[in-house]
């Protein structure tokens, strides 16, 4: 019943894929004061219409940004910009083009498809003898 809904809300909302799979920027920023708000970060990244921001507070004092892939110029911009709520100093940015994206998330469901066979196959045979009634790959594919 678990396994059925589980591959209902996959069917509906689908996975969410992460910087990783498909492609975009990541900046991890340090606050030399207090840390503003999630929404004072948004609001005022949004007037360089980047498109959805997510913004992840780390530590007391950083933040994780993540958006679409960005130029240096762009990335430039966007620092100048959240240095009018406060000094901050760039940990780190990195930029994951959806070429590698796309490359990744072939590879992340291969490896997914993969494990589900092994699974199955380890349990067909671990229940090979147990029902002669009922074949051993079935309780396979129903676990």
């Amino acid at each position: 019943m678990l396994v059925a809904a589980s591959i209902v809300v996959l069917a509906v909302y689908g996975l969410n894929w992460g910087i990783d799979f498909t492609g975009g920027s990541l900046m991890e920023l340090e606050f030399k004061q207090n840390r503003p708000s999630n929404q004072e970060i948004k609001d005022i990244v949004s007037v360089l219409g980047l498109g959805e921001i997510n913004v992840q507070p780390t530590k007391e004092k950083n933040i994780i940004l993540r958006m679409r892939d960005i130029d240096e110029e762009t990335h430039q911009k966007v620092l100048l910009t959240i240095q009018q709520l406060g000094e901050v100093k760039e940990l780190r940015f990195e930029s994951v083009g959806p070429v590698i994206g796309q490359e990744l998330k072939k590879k992340a469901i291969y490896s997914i498809v993969i494990a589900l066979i092994a699974i199955l196959l380890f349990i067909a045979s671990a229940f090979r003898k147990v029902s002669f009634i009922v074949k051993s790959y079935k309780y396979g594919l129903l676990a």
